[in-house]
């Protein structure tokens, strides 16, 4: 029969492992942000949202993603966006990126739970990124003046493995 100390120490080292194994999960993700400001789920066509991160290990990779979150059965596919990135020596680009919300037989292309579905566009894959701090700015292109149905935007940042 084990005494409660051994029985104590079992459960504290299985506590300390599973939190090990989680934070180890965890570490690739250097920054993540979801901007879900959108009064009655829209999204006006005047409202740039932007975000900021810090790359501080220049010899890493990182994919760097857009966050969309809407509620199912989004009416319109693909979704137009631009990304503008500012990088840290002051340089800017511009991505056009459509997100497919729906695919060619019509089911939902994001993961979905209930009503609520995420999906994540790649704008960097991989890429090898300059120490400093970038600033993204997302701009939705839909024609009217606003997009309806739509739960957050953000930006995920992804370091790749050693």
């Amino acid at each position: 029969m084990q005494s409660n100390a051994t029985i104590m120490k079992t459960k504290l080292f299985s506590v300390l492992f599973l939190t090990i194994v989680l934070t180890s999960c965890n570490e690739k993700k250097i920054y993540g942000e979801l901007n879900k400001d959108f009064p009655e789920q829209r999204w006006q066509k005047s409202d740039a949202k932007t975000f900021e991160f810090t790359i501080e290990q220049e010899a890493r990779n990182y994919d760097v993603n857009v966050h969309f979150a809407y509620l199912s059965d989004f009416q319109l596919n693909p979704v137009p966006m631009t990304v503008s990135i500012t990088h840290p020596d002051g340089s800017e680009e511009n991505k056009e990126i459509n997100i497919v919300v729906k695919n060619a037989e019509g089911k939902e292309t994001g993961e979905c739970g209930g009503d609520y579905c995420d999906i994540r566009e790649t704008i960097f894959k991989n890429e090898a990124l300059k120490k400093g701090v970038y600033k993204v700015s997302i701009q939705q292109n839909f024609n009217g003046a606003y997009l309806p149905n739509v739960n957050g935007i953000g930006v995920e940042v992804i370091a790749q493995a050693d």
